[in-house]
């Protein structure tokens, strides 16, 4: 008898559910800044009805199949896990590709939108050369920061949140006696909005609930942290922003004018007569960029642990430092996002979303999959729908990823099935290189003996040893 988990042995696990709360929404979202984009492309009326909509379009069908399926299999390997046990290794390796390369892609944005904040109060930064110095220099603190360990990552997540979320809260309070609801009506004639940029907007503001589940062996008391985690995130998510949307707008009095800038929450402080709010919203902005980064990094590399620890990646990958950090993946992730972060931010998001689509399409038939492959297997956390409930709940986001790809360009599209290309070969090599003993792995018999329909439930569901494959 092995035991699956085994590996984990009883070290401590650092992240409580306020930390993977914290985490999960600087994964997802980060300060209400960045609507601005879907304002510009769509008016005001459409970008709230859009950040009113879509968190239950798009973010509680994807933060429902994390709480189920993470409760499920609290290993590292998160979604490439559930996708390789509904439909074997090959698939789940494909979707490890699609998420890594989005995950990455997403990563290199923060540090972009940090040197573009500061920017506007330090000169100097537009030089090129200065710019790219910050960019690199900034990307190389916080990956030093990272390799600190999850308790790190996860305690400053918390404090980050919190000083975050301040001034916008006080600039919605100040703003509510400015409020003139005509101002919410306004909006773009039908033939000058641009939708594409708008559902891009929208999908960046508000993906990545699944992320996460890559630390889920990581995560006290997994069966109750994530779905509490998932389930106060998602609200806090979006509050935060429908709450100083409405309030933005209806005070701003350049949404008269049909003038919306980048930095417009800041730009409303200042109308307000409150210069003090202005720097510390831009400050929060960019140190919103810190915590996102973090929370993506993490993930990114944990991801390539559990897969390590399946046997699907060389042994070096789940090599942990004595902060218990997969410090090789780590490595890995910080040079390929060194590269990402001199592309455009636009073709950077175009990119990401049209990965994460894919990926997420996997998770969704590995959703219904698993129920119908495995319906009386223990689910710590169920969501209270069966299969035909399913399609149903993933129909809406169905259809918003139908919108995404139409209006993505011809070279996102060819980059990401050139994705899928090189997750094949990858596969490929990596089997060849098991075989032929290139390289080491870890034994991962555990998994591949997994008959699903022996498996008994230990009492403890959350405990390392939480399931014993017979």
């Amino acid at each position: 008898q092995s035991t699956w988990g085994e590996r984990m042995g009883k070290r401590a696990r650092p992240l409580s559910w306020l930390a993977l709360t914290a985490m999960i929404y600087f994964e997802v979202a980060g300060t209400p800044a960045g609507v601005e984009e879907a304002i510009f492309a769509a008016g005001p009326m459409f970008a709230l009805i859009g950040f009113g909509i879509f968190p239950f379009v798009w973010g509680l069908p994807e933060a429902s199949i994390t709480a189920e399926l993470s409760t499920m299999f609290p290993d590292d390997s998160g979604f490439v896990g559930w996708v390789s046990t509904a439909f074997g290794e090959h698939w789940g390796f494909i979707e490890g590709v699609l998420k890594w390369g989005a995950g990455v892609t997403d990563n290199s944005v923060y540090p972009i939108i940090i040197a573009n904040y500061v920017k506007t109060m330090a000169p100097t930064l537009d030089v090129e050369v200065h710019y790219k110095l910050f960019l690199a220099s900034t990307v190389i603190v916080m990956t030093l920061v990272n390799l600190g360990g999850l308790k790190l990552v996860g305690l400053s997540s918390v404090l980050l949140l919190i000083s975050c979320l301040i001034p916008f809260g006080i600039l919605v309070i100040l703003g509510l006696p400015h409020i003139q609801t005509h101002r919410w009506a306004s909006h773009k004639p039908f033939h000058e909005i641009e939708w594409g940029r708008t559902l891009n907007s929208l999908f960046w503001n508000l993906n990545g609930f699944d992320a996460m589940s890559t630390l889920a062996s990581e995560v006290d008391d997994p069966s109750h942290s994530f779905p509490k985690a998932l389930k106060a995130a998602l609200c806090l998510i979006t509050l935060q922003y429908i709450i100083p949307l409405l309030v933005g707008i209806g005070a701003d009095k350049n949404v008269d004018d049909d003038n919306w800038h980048t930095n417009e929450y800041a730009f409303l402080a200042r109308q307000l007569g409150q210069s003090w709010l202005r720097d510390w919203i831009v400050v929060a902005i960019s140190i919103s960029s810190v915590g996102m980064f973090e929370a993506e990094l993490s993930g990114n590399s944990f991801q390539l642990l559990g897969m390590a620890e399946r046997g699907m990646l060389p042994a070096i990958f789940a090599k942990r430092s004595r902060f218990g950090v997969p410090w090789f993946a780590v490595f890995l992730n910080f040079l390929f996002l060194s590269l990402c972060i001199f592309v455009s931010l636009q073709e950077l998001m175009e990119l990401l979303n049209v990965l994460y689509v894919w990926a997420y399409v996997l998770q969704a038939i590995t959703f219904v999959r698993l129920r119908i492959k495995y319906p009386d297997l223990p689910r710590p956390y169920r969501l209270p729908v069966g299969v035909l409930g399913s399609m149903l709940l993933f129909l809406p986001s169905f259809m918003f990823i139908g919108a995404v790809l139409w209006f993505a360009s011809w070279k996102t599209h060819v980059v990401a099935i050139g994705s899928v290309v090189i997750a094949l070969v990858l596969f490929s090599l990596v089997r060849i290189s098991r075989e032929r003993k290139w390289c080491e792995y870890l034994e991962s018999d555990a998994y591949k003996r997994m008959d699903l329909s022996k498996v008994d439930l230990i009492e403890d569901v959350a405990s390392p040893d939480y399931v014993a494959i017979q």
